[in-house]
């Protein structure tokens, strides 16, 4: 784990020394003295190129790899890889390194997916250019299995010109697409994901602080029950809206086989009691892959999509519904405010995983990260605001 956080560390490090002079501003703007020089210096249109972030040198493959029991799951976009570059270090150190028979995938749109494999694996290899195409590889300073797939990433035609506004904020499509539907969809949809016993969806700015105190797919593994494992919950607010009542149309739709009944406060209740907290959460597979379950993820993203690029229901609205679905439990559901350790949502099959408190932590994207994925537009009317959205 040493040698791999320094070599990260000397990856990110190349970057910011391999830029040539500082950024010359146009005339009559001054430039700031303290505090900028990396964000003047990456306007430049003639910098070095940037040292691969995991090449040193790897094995690369164009096919696929062999199955894993746990895969930890990143969207990366070129707005977002040196968010990822810079937290390299702790993730190899006290994330990947600390799994047994772990891979990562890292799930890029198709037309970024060659950039952004130059950018990670170096130029030699092989970068994907199709739909669905992985790049493989294992790179000497990290010890995990290393996936780069290119994805089709697009919003429905009719939600194009739609702005998603909730919890007294307005939202980009880009931000409702790549940082919400994205993960309740198409991401549900690779068949690549269903090598796996369990998949991890991690935030890009999430930092580990500690190592991880055990091997996630062992403790995962301990209760063949569990579907959902998560850092904690949250009380839904407006961002949701909507969601139940979409589920409930889908299963009124007349199936040739009715759908067994919902847990009472899912066929009855205006909202939902929470939601996991969604930077970093783990799923069984095979539950997240059953037909109840993509039935219904296909039929929220095509005739129900508002809810995720008028309403931004994001990543956290959908997985309880899809349990509400296909689930019936016998313990009910609650919430209290905030991260604590009492609140439950589907007790039966969701785990807590305490010991990660204090390990990770959701990080401060840069001003410049949040201009790209947030509008400056007027914000509406506040509502009851949540705290830590992911």
């Amino acid at each position: 784990p040493v040698t791999s956080h320094l070599s990260l560390s000397l990856s990110l490090s190349t970057y910011m020394s391999g830029i040539a002079s500082p950024y010359k501003p146009r005339r009559g703007r001054r430039r700031a003295k303290t505090g900028s020089d990396a964000q003047w210096r990456s306007r430049r249109t003639d910098a070095a190129p940037l040292a691969p972030a995991l090449a040193s040198p790897p094995q690369c493959s164009s096919s696929s790899p062999p199955p894993s029991r746990l895969l930890t799951v990143h969207l990366l976009t070129l707005s977002l890889v040196e968010e990822y570059v810079a937290n390299l270090p702790a993730f190899c150190a006290h994330y990947y390194e600390r799994q047994s028979n772990h891979s990562v995938l890292l799930v890029a749109p198709t037309a970024q997916a060659p950039a952004l494999a130059r950018r990670l694996a170096g130029p030699s290899c092989q970068p994907p250019t199709q739909h669905a195409q992985i790049l493989a590889w294992k790179p000497q300073a990290c010890g995990s299995r290393f996936l780069l797939q290119a994805v089709d990433i697009a919003a429905p035609r009719r939600y194009a010109q739609l702005q998603a506004s909730c919890n007294g904020r307005n939202w980009s499509q880009e931000y409702a697409l790549y940082s919400g539907s994205f993960f309740v969809s198409q991401l549900l949809w690779l068949p690549s994901l269903g090598d796996s016993d369990w998949y991890v969806k991690v935030d890009t700015d999430v930092v580990f602080q500690r190592p991880m105190p055990f091997d996630l797919s062992i403790e995962l593994a301990r209760d063949p029950k569990t579907v959902v494992a998560h850092t904690g919950l949250q009380p839904s607010n407006s961002c949701e809206r909507g969601v139940l009542q979409a589920l409930r149309r889908f299963r009124s739709r007349g199936a040739v086989r009715p759908p067994p009944p919902m847990s009472p406060w899912c066929e009855s209740a205006e909202s939902l009691p929470a939601v996991f907290y969604g930077n970093f959460v783990a799923y069984r597979t095979t539950f997240m892959r059953s037909k109840p379950v993509l039935e219904l993820s296909r039929y929220l993203y095509r005739h129900e999509g508002h809810g995720y690029f008028r309403y931004r229901w994001g990543d956290q609205a959908s997985p309880p519904a899809f349990m509400c679905h296909a689930l019936r439990e016998s313990a009910p559901s609650g919430a209290r405010t905030g991260l604590g350790g009492t609140e439950t949502l589907f007790p039966e099959y969701t785990r807590h995983l305490d010991a990660l408190r204090g390990l990770v932590f959701k990080h401060e994207r840069s001003s410049a990260m949040k201009k790209q994925l947030k509008l400056a537009t007027p914000k509406p009317t506040p509502t009851p605001k949540r705290e830590g959205v992911s």
